[in-house]
């Protein structure tokens, strides 16, 4: 997000805020800035399991497992066993660890998700 529209807190200002705020009254959605700190350093740099909202920490874990798992322009979907030594190996790095955990523990949910929803 552009440096105008967040604070040196990482809190939205300005219009973007104002946008953002009309949007949570009329649908009842929250929108929290998302940091890009990996996990493990978010961790290290405040001693807090929680710096990184969940929200955020959810992200981190679909977006990598979507974008790698799918072909685009530039690049083939990787395998789904390179897909998952990847985000094992991250387990505690770059991913929250309870949320790999709770990944691999409902596995088949989430793929059948994510063939009912891919690209076409």
């Amino acid at each position: 997000m552009p440096f105008e529209f967040v604070d040196e807190n990482g809190n939205m200002q300005g219009i973007a805020k104002d946008y953002l705020d009309i949007i949570s009254e009329e649908t009842g959605l929250t929108f929290k800035p998302i940091k890009s700190d990996s996990w493990n350093e978010a961790v290290k740099k405040t001693k807090k399991r929680d710096t990184i909202h969940i929200y955020g920490r959810i992200t981190a874990l679909a977006d990598v497992f979507d974008a790698l798992g799918s072909d685009r322009v530039y690049k083939k979907a990787w395998p789904e066993k390179k897909i998952f030594n990847l985000v094992r190996e991250e387990r505690g790095e770059h991913f929250d660890p309870e949320l790999v955990d709770l990944f691999f523990d409902n596995l088949d949910e989430f793929l059948e998700i994510r063939n009912k929803f891919k690209d076409e």
